[in-house]
This record gives structure tokens, sequence and C-alpha cells, in this order.
């Protein structure tokens, strides 16, 4: 009796963990999918600007507030200027947090990665 409750123990850690593992997995893959539409998205927006300005990085927030938070696909995101040629992303989806640096030239954007971390 007590070698099937044990049984029972190790089996149910073990399903748990392939759960959890596969949650985790699903929401990084949701996170490449973030990226990559961000980076559609301001390529649409900069198009020929060479150079982030005040009222680009204002339109930003509000086609974020409207593709990404209001129809909560990530949780919360913050974006702001560092310079002309250069903005940050910050994102949350579920346990996931991703930094990204997103860097303008000659019409063409750079989505680089700085931090994805997994929180607990």
């Amino acid at each position: 009796m007590l070698i099937a409750i044990i049984y029972s123990l190790i089996i149910t850690i073990f399903i748990g963990f392939i759960i959890e593992s596969f949650k985790l997995s699903f929401t990084l893959r949701k996170v490449e999918i973030i990226n990559l539409k961000m980076k559609r998205i301001i390529s649409r927006t900069l198009m020929d600007k060479k150079y982030f300005d005040i009222f680009l990085i204002n339109n930003l927030r509000q086609i974020f507030n409207e593709e990404f938070l209001n129809t909560k696909v990530v949780d919360k995101y913050e974006l702001y200027k560092v310079d002309d040629s250069k903005i940050k992303v910050k994102y949350f989806k579920g346990d996931v947090m991703e930094e990204l640096e997103i860097l303008a030239g000659e019409g063409q954007i750079q989505l680089i990665e700085i931090n994805k971390e997994v929180m607990e």
C-alpha cells in the first residue's frame, strides 16, 4: 500500500513538471510572435524616417495599447526613447519578462533582445 502511494506521488510530480514545462515553452513561443509583431508595427510606423521623434513614440504607444494591451496579448509594457535612433521596449507576458532594444537606421529597424527572464 505504501509503495502505491509513493508511486502515485512520483507520477503526480512528474506530470506536474511536464505540464509546467509545456506552459513555459508555449509562452516563450508567444513572446517570439509578439517580437515579430512589434518589429512589423515599428517598421510600418517608421517607414522612411531615420530616427525616432516624440510624436512617433507617442504614436507607437497608442498602437501598442490597441494591439497588445487592449487585446490582452501582453500583461504590461514600457516603451521609452533612449536617443534619436534607439528605443527600448520592456513587456511582461505571463511569467516571462522580455526587454528589447530597437535601432533605427536608413529606413530599416534592428531588433536586439537584451534580456529574457522567466519570473517565478
